[in-house]
């Protein structure tokens, strides 16, 4: 992007405030003095975890110069009260009252309950599910800071002790990591396992509106936002009790620790027996979705951009 004129350095002037939802701001954009300046913290992957990072020879180059960006100007909208707190922990310049955390939300027009009967025979099919059998469901990057080995490790226990339905995996294979979760499926579950790859919204609503549970058992997240799209349609969940995870599901699901496969096998047994248990828990979790929304997160944002002009104003 080429440095802008003058005269749209002078047009900045005239505004209250910038507002960036992923980079902080660029150096022009900082030379305007008197401009406030708002910026979304996602994660802190690449800095607390480079073991995960998709970009191993580079993880934190970015860091520094998020940290030389930082003047007295800038606030921030934390995704989640841990993203929030891990900032804090790893950028002692920053003033804990500069962080407001926001959550996010998902688009209702895309994720509702509610399936109409071809559509889902279509997405079955298409897919490879069998629609005789109900399913858990795990939608994320297969890559290991997702925690899909514990899924998989879950399911496979159940298989052992139980009918246990079909497993579905969708999302991009990273690191070649697929083949590494293929090798961890035995002769008891290969015929119940299905890698679907990307799947796009249409279908992926259909995915969430039909499992019996959707299973998210990341490592770290800076918000896991496909734990709200499965529970604005109505899915029951398994996550992690690590990171964000807790606050975006409250009491709605079942908090398991990746690492304990009994605990995970106790609640996917659970929800593919009791059927009322199922049906309470997909309510809680249309419930506890209703909690999020973008006008909400819109609302808190301009609230704080208002109440901090107001103060510099006073």
């Amino acid at each position: 992007m080429s440095v802008p004129t003058d005269s749209l350095k002078r047009l900045l002037q005239q505004f209250d405030a910038y507002f960036s939802p992923m980079e902080a701001a660029p150096s022009w954009v900082r030379s305007v003095k008197g401009l406030q300046r708002y910026t979304v913290l996602h994660d802190l992957i690449q800095l607390l975890h480079p073991d995960y990072s998709l970009n191993p020879n580079d993880p934190t180059r970015w860091f520094p110069r998020f940290m030389a960006s930082l003047g007295p100007e800038d606030r921030f909208c934390a995704v989640s009260d841990h993203t929030k707190k891990d900032f804090l922990t790893c950028c002692s310049k920053l003033p804990e009252d500069h962080i407001t955390p926001v959550y996010n939300a998902v688009d209702e027009t895309v994720f509702y309950p509610g399936v109409d009967t071809d559509h889902h025979r279509a997405v079955m099919l298409k897919y490879g599910i069998p629609e005789n059998k109900p399913f858990f469901l795990s939608v994320s990057t297969l890559e290991p800071r997702k925690r899909l080995d514990s899924v998989l490790a879950g399911f496979k226990n159940l298989c052992s002790s139980s009918t246990c339905g079909t497993l579905v995996l969708c999302g991009e294979d990273r690191q070649n990591y697929r083949s590494k979760l293929t090798r961890q499926i035995d002769d008891i579950t290969q015929l119940s396992v299905v890698f679907t790859g990307f799947v796009p919204d249409r279908d992926l609503r259909i995915l969430y509106c039909s499992c019996r549970a959707f299973l998210y058992l990341s490592e770290y997240e800076g918000f896991g936002l496909p734990v709200l799209e499965a529970m604005t349609c109505g899915a029951p969940v398994i996550v992690a009790n690590r990171t964000s995870l807790p606050e975006v599901v409250g009491d709605a699901g079942f908090l398991v620790d990746p690492d304990d496969i009994p605990t995970v096998v106790e609640a996917m047994q659970k929800l593919l027996a009791n059927y009322d248990l199922w049906r309470r828990r997909a309510a809680r979790s249309r419930d506890r979705a209703g909690k999020f929304s973008w006008q909400k997160c819109a609302d808190e944002i301009i609230s704080r951009i208002v109440d901090d002009r107001l103060s510099c104003s006073a």
